[in-house]
């Protein structure tokens, strides 16, 4: 029984599965035409491996013989060293007019092209597959053909089949030395430069806020008690700093409008009525 998929996944499936097959069938009409020992082990081996891959992701799918994952291909060490950089004579290259001008050079760039070609198409069905254990299996099948190619190639670059062309030194250092590491490696509220600027305001907000309080406290008195309609409780105003008395001793001055006399017992006037008039507004209409 199959795999539960989307209508996408079967479809990408369908590329992936008929390009594993493609490879396998043109690596053997290859082998024909291998001149090189060499280049006939590495196609042997990669052969083996990808029909073992191919017979993996059947088994996923399919659910039979189950298997979770596609193995891990490790690259065979071929005693090249490092890459070989520039230029060294390139031999000219054509199109070949017949089957008997095809060379190891020919067959290793096919070989190549295949690998490049699977790595590709693996990898952006990877990234359209919702099944956690399909998407990695084919993650892991792209991976594969990306280091198959690069074994191929290593056979090209050590046998003048595939060149690598440089740029000057000077060049390539000032290309690479224009981009720079970032400094700011934390976000949010914990990082540094959110916790500098709360820390250190700027003296135009300090110098603002100052002004507000020096006319908050001059509109408003150090002490008011009064008892408000429509309220349990006395209201207590508080300013620090500032001393407001009515010039008679140094009582508390009580708030008053024009139509009431605060005192306890009487009727109030609204809070809303009392703190329009200090700042000039017309109060608005109490029930």
């Amino acid at each position: 029984m199959a795999a539960g998929l989307g209508a996408h996944e079967v479809l990408d499936l369908h590329e992936v599965l008929d390009g594993m097959i493609n490879t396998s069938n043109n690596m053997q009409m290859y082998r024909a035409y291998v001149r090189d020992p060499q280049l006939m082990s590495i196609l042997d081996n990669q052969l083996q491996f990808h029909l073992q891959s191919y017979n993996m992701l059947i088994s996923i799918l399919q659910k039979t013989n189950y298997q979770s994952s596609i193995q891990e291909r490790h690259m065979k060490r071929l005693g090249y060293g490092q890459p070989t950089y520039g230029l060294r004579q390139p031999a000219p290259v054509a199109p070949s007019t017949s089957t008997q001008e095809i060379d190891d050079r020919d067959i290793a760039s096919c070989m190549l092209g295949l690998h490049k070609s699977a790595a590709t198409i693996k990898m952006m069905a990877t990234l359209e597959c919702a099944d956690p254990t399909l998407r990695r299996a084919l993650s892991q099948a792209a991976v594969n053909c990306a280091d198959m190619a690069y074994e191929v190639w290593q056979y090209m670059n050590q046998r003048g089949y595939y060149q690598v062309a440089t740029l000057k030194e000077v060049t390539t250092q000032t290309m690479i030395n224009t981009y720079q590491p970032t400094m700011n490696q934390s976000f949010g509220l914990h990082s540094p430069v959110m916790n500098q600027s709360i820390a250190k305001p700027s003296p135009q907000l300090v110098s603002q806020v100052q002004h507000m309080n020096q006319t908050n406290a001059s509109i408003l008195p150090h002490h008011a008690y009064a008892n408000y309609s429509g309220t349990t409780a006395s209201i207590d105003l508080q300013h620090s700093n500032q001393n407001v008395t009515t010039g008679v001793g140094n009582q508390p001055l009580q708030p008053q409008t024009p139509d009431h006399n605060i005192s306890h017992g009487e009727q109030q006037p609204s809070a809303a009525s009392i703190f329009s008039n200090h700042v000039g507004h017309a109060p608005h209409p109490t029930e």
